[in-house]
């Protein structure tokens, strides 16, 4: 019996789950849906149990219907960088090239919800110098491919414990 490969199934459905991922943050962005934060929260989350199911699904199906439990965390890790990667490349590319008003649109937001929270203009003014460099600068990439790899390590700990299946012991 041939083995599995975990890695291309990962590449696979992390590439679906970025290429989804860059068609809802176009959406977002094009139609200026920021300011609705939970809705695109829930969003990624049923979208990522959505892609890992899948994902999962496919490994079983090709694995004789058996996965490990640690198959299923690194096969869901792999997903979740790979997605990670090229979201966060589009996303520098978009606030870059495309349309760099987005950044600004972004700290308005934040600075907004600073207001919001009662902060002094002296506090809101030093929140939005930290915060600049992680929505445009150097970081901006790295913290959003992390914040990825760290979201899809949790949900493919709990996908993972729901859908594995050890093969026999005695076989």
């Amino acid at each position: 019996m041939e083995k599995v490969s975990t890695a291309r199934i990962a590449l696979k459905w992390g590439l679906i789950f970025g290429l989804v991922s860059i068609v809802i943050n176009t959406i977002v962005y094009t139609f200026n849906l920021l300011e609705h934060q939970m809705l695109n929260g829930l969003i990624s989350l049923v979208l990522s149990f959505a892609i890992l199911y899948f994902a999962f699904k496919e490994f079983r199906d090709l694995n004789n219907g058996f996965m490990k439990f640690g198959q299923g965390v690194g096969l869901g890790s792999l997903l979740f960088v790979t997605a990670g990667v090229l979201a966060s490349t589009y996303d520098l590319v978009y606030k870059r090239v495309i349309d760099p008003t987005v950044i600004e649109k972004q700290l308005d937001l934040i600075q907004q919800q600073n207001e919001k929270m009662g902060m002094s203009p002296e506090m809101i003014e030093q929140a939005m110098e930290k915060s600049r460099p992680f929505i445009e600068g150097p970081f901006a990439f790295v913290i959003m491919v992390l914040s990825l790899a760290f979201i899809g390590l949790l949900c493919s700990l709990i996908m993972a414990a729901i859908m594995k299946k050890n093969p026999p012991v005695f076989e």
